[in-house]
Formats: C-alpha cells, sequence, structure tokens
C-alpha cells in the first residue's frame, strides 16, 4: 500500500496529454489524506489525549494550517476543472466506446 497507494501510481501511470484526470485523483487523495492527519493530530492527540499544550498555538500548527489551507485551495480549484470538463466541455469517456 505505501508503494502503490500513498504515491498515487495506480492514477497517475493513466496520465496522457488527453486525459490528466489522474492529476485530479491523485490530488484528491493527497489532500484528504492531509486533512484526515490533522484530525488525527489536533483532535485525537491534541483533544483527546490531552495535549494540545504541546501541539496548539505552536510553530508546527502555524505551519500546518497553512498546508492545509493550500491543500483546500487544491481541492476547489480541481472540483472546480472537473466539473467544468465533466458538465460543460462534455470530454468523451473512453470506457463507454
Amino acid at each position: 500500500m505505501l508503494v502503490e497507494v500513498v504515491p498515487q501510481w495506480c492514477t497517475l501511470k493513466t496520465v496522457t496529454q488527453q486525459d490528466l484526470s489522474g492529476i485530479g485523483h491523485a490530488l484528491f487523495f493527497w489532500c484528504f489524506t492531509l486533512f484526515f492527519m490533522s484530525y488525527i493530530i489536533f483532535i485525537g492527540l491534541a483533544g483527546g489525549f490531552g495535549l494540545s499544550p504541546w501541539i496548539e498555538r505552536t510553530p508546527f500548527e502555524t505551519v500546518y494550517f497553512s498546508i492545509l489551507d493550500i491543500a483546500a485551495a487544491l481541492v476547489t480549484l480541481t472540483l472546480i476543472v472537473a466539473a467544468v470538463r465533466r458538465y460543460v466541455i462534455r470530454v468523451r469517456d473512453w470506457s463507454h466506446r
């Protein structure tokens, strides 16, 4: 799993000049993995185990939340591009020939 799924080789190996959807799928995976990790760190560890004095209001929190802001912007941009491809441009679905 760490070799195939985390780097998203399964979706990136199908990327071509005509079909870039694998990049969008990989971005979704990586960004939502960052969101999930933030829940584990800030709710599970900080809140659940009482580690908030050591995690909250630290440079780690500031940097991680900045990374999450960038991830949220990437997810939003990817969703917009996917919606335009799906409903405006109507790219031909090659699996249904």
